[in-house]
């Protein structure tokens, strides 16, 4: 199974890749995860650089610390040190990225153009998918004989 795979799952959620102004307020930047259904956003600049990423765990970590979350921004708390992987990467090697890095939003595209996130549940849900359409195989093969 490839990064493809597991975004090709995504789509059907239409979680795939949701993008933030470094200027916009983590107040909004919580809107925007809740209203999309989704962990993570990459913070981008104007002209389209990919700079960072702002999860809900950063969001927390803020609240948490008694930041202001209307005066606080994108860019004052994304995580700048992205972790990505490519389309065509095998699964297992983007897990072993994901664990090694401690990350659970993972950027996939390739020179600063990105397509998408995955996360671990999006990783969990493609894997499901695909033993239950084996195993309905398995089942089909099995009753015809």
């Amino acid at each position: 199974m490839r990064v493809q795979d597991v975004l090709d799952y995504k789509k059907k959620e239409n979680r795939l890749l949701h993008t933030v102004p470094r200027d916009t307020s983590l107040a909004d930047v919580a809107k925007t995860l809740c209203s999309k259904n989704i962990g993570a956003v990459l913070v981008k600049e104007p002209d389209g650089e990919v700079l960072g990423i702002v999860s809900e765990r950063d969001i927390v970590r803020q609240l948490a610390e008694g930041a202001d979350t209307d005066t606080i921004t994108a860019g004052d708390v994304m995580n700048t040190r992205l972790v990505t992987a490519g389309l065509d990467y095998d699964l297992h090697v983007a897990m072993d990225l994901m664990t090694k890095a401690q990350v659970r939003h993972l950027p996939v595209g390739s020179r600063g153009e990105f397509c998408g996130i995955i996360t671990v549940r999006d990783i969990l849900g493609a894997l499901r998918d695909l033993h239950q359409k084996e195993f309905s195989a398995f089942l089909h093969t099995f009753s015809n004989t």
